[in-house]
């Protein structure tokens, strides 16, 4: 028997089957999860006339950079797996590793970073400035530029990235470290996560002190239209800081190579830095629940999105009796004509 990083081939097997390692199959499952999972949030988006608001394009924007970051985990474990079997020219492998993991990847990334500060100021301006609305127009134009800013930062992976030759063959951004690692790899950390996560963070600590003051002036919202804004902003909140949270062992990996000048996956092959071994291995599997978590942190908050989820639960969750302490439904038992002012708070509140 010999064996190869973790992956063994025994020479009396006759059956050829060489089994998949664990992480391989991890990054099969998980990701399965979160495309199926955001394809509802966008479909759901585009189907629903609810919720064509800025908002929930940002929303939309977010799930179609999930779905991205989820089919390069797929796509990197289906070529790692056909490294394994030997299906693969190594030519045809480094070509699909530039093309369908590491440069969707980073792009995926980036447009989340981007989409959440895009998010962050939306707030800001819904909770500050409630009368200057962003048009659904401007909101289109906001993602597009969220996904030109990130294909343009990530396409110098095109050129450095391909696989690493031992088994599993996974793909990689670099094979050495060299300047272009640096200037990368500083990007990625600084402008692609310490300063976005320094921005996002005072703005929402300014929006959640202001939802929590008492309203005083001229013009007070109703309870509803409160109501609705603070639940989206927590909603959005808690998807941030997930995002940073998951993110991080990821940037303390790039810190470490800016630093030491080594590439992780070359200090992963020394016991002496135990520590890079432990936190790339937790941002590995910590990376695809990026991608997972949004669609359950909709349905929490937002009764719209779970609608799309559970559509019978909801159906009989309007007949109970928790629908009619709801305060949308008070109102339009008090007038059931008053639907359409209905629709009007909720669409000036979120």
């Amino acid at each position: 028997m010999s064996c190869n990083n973790g992956i063994c081939r025994n020479s009396t097997n006759t059956s050829g089957f060489i089994p998949l390692p664990a992480s391989l199959m991890f990054t099969y499952i998980s990701p399965v999860f979160g495309i199926f999972a955001n394809f509802i949030v966008i479909s759901g988006i585009y189907r629903s006339k609810l919720l064509k608001k800025s908002t929930y394009y940002f929303i939309a924007n977010l799930a179609i950079s999930d779905i991205l970051l989820c089919t390069t985990y797929v796509a990197n474990s289906t070529l790692a797996t056909l490294a394994i079997y030997s299906l693969l020219p190594s030519t045809v492998h480094s070509v699909l590793c530039k093309l369908l993991t590491t440069f969707p990847r980073a792009s995926s990334h980036i447009c989340s970073i981007q989409t959440l500060i895009i998010i962050s100021f939306e707030r800001y301006q819904v909770v500050f400035k409630p009368t200057r609305k962003l048009s659904i127009k401007r909101a289109k134009l906001l993602c597009l530029l969220a996904w030109t800013l990130s294909f343009v930062l990530s396409l110098p992976l095109i050129f450095t990235s391909s696989h690493i030759k031992r088994l599993p063959k996974v793909c990689a951004a670099f094979l050495s470290h060299t300047i272009w690692t640096t200037i990368i790899y500083i990007n990625l950390l600084f402008f692609q996560f310490i300063i976005p996560a320094i921005v996002m963070l005072v703005l929402y600590t300014l929006i959640l002190i202001r939802l929590n003051r008492k309203v005083t002036g001229i013009r007070k919202e109703s309870k509803l239209s409160q109501q609705i804004k603070r639940n989206t902003t927590y909603m959005l909140f808690t998807t941030t800081i997930l995002f940073l949270m998951l993110l991080t062992p990821w940037a303390i990996s790039l810190g470490v190579t800016i630093i030491s000048h080594r590439l992780a996956i070359d200090m992963m092959r020394s016991p002496k830095y135990s520590f890079v071994i432990v936190i790339v291995k937790i941002s590995r599997y910590m990376i695809p629940f990026t991608a997972l978590y949004n669609p359950i942190i909709y349905c929490i908050f937002n009764n719209h999105i779970r609608q799309l989820f559970y559509p019978p639960c909801f159906k009989i969750q309007n007949k109970s009796k928790k629908y009619n302490k709801n305060p949308t439904n008070q109102i339009i038992a008090r007038d059931p004509h008053n639907q359409k002012a209905v629709n009007y708070i909720a669409d000036e509140a979120i």
